[in-house]
């Protein structure tokens, strides 16, 4: 662990040497981001129930969408392996 001032009045700032943590549950976004699955390539391997993800249904107030879809990291991990070319 290492501090750092932050200012002249002698506020330190904590800082560690460990990697930032990681969410757990993605968004489409963040797959693509992440993982590099274009949003159409998610569509279709969700569509064919390829991919494991979660859909987190709209309330019946809100018709706006069908939901939200989720994606587990530790699902798409382990997913990629079981998936993987070798």
């Amino acid at each position: 662990m290492t501090f750092k001032n932050l200012s002249k009045r002698g506020q330190k700032e904590m800082t560690t040497n460990q990697p930032p943590v990681k969410k757990r549950w993605l968004n489409i976004e963040e797959l693509a981001q992440e993982y590099g699955f274009s949003k159409s390539s998610q569509y279709q391997l969700r569509k064919s129930k390829q991919i494991p993800f979660s859909q987190i249904k709209a309330s019946s107030k809100s018709n706006k969408n069908n939901g939200s879809v989720r994606y587990d990291r530790l699902l798409i991990d382990a997913w990629l392996e079981e998936n993987r070319a070798v």
